[in-house]
């Protein structure tokens, strides 16, 4: 399936692919993607964590971050981020 017809047709291939079905994407003729379900036994995001954490890959906060405590962090000088972002969006 190519791309646009991907764009257009993404709830039906997730509801293939919830069934069972692995879709695969083309651009412009060439393979680009798979879109496969996930294993039945695959554990929870939460679960995964604690397995890095428990291998001392990662070390898990206990605080608990308010969205009023995010604060933006400001741009440099002399650098587009819009345009950044476009470009990433736009694979250049």
């Amino acid at each position: 399936m190519g791309v646009r017809e991907a764009r257009t047709r993404f709830s039906e291939i997730l509801h293939r692919v919830r069934h069972g079905v692995v879709v695969e994407v083309t651009d412009r003729g060439r393979e680009v993607a798979q879109i496969i379900p996930f294993p039945s036994g695959r554990k929870s995001s939460e679960q995964r964590l604690k397995d890095l954490e428990e291998k001392g890959l990662l070390t898990l906060s206990n605080r608990k971050i308010r969205p009023r405590e995010i604060r933006p962090v400001p741009a440099r000088k002399g650098i587009d981020l819009q345009k950044i972002l476009q470009e990433d969006r736009n694979g250049d």
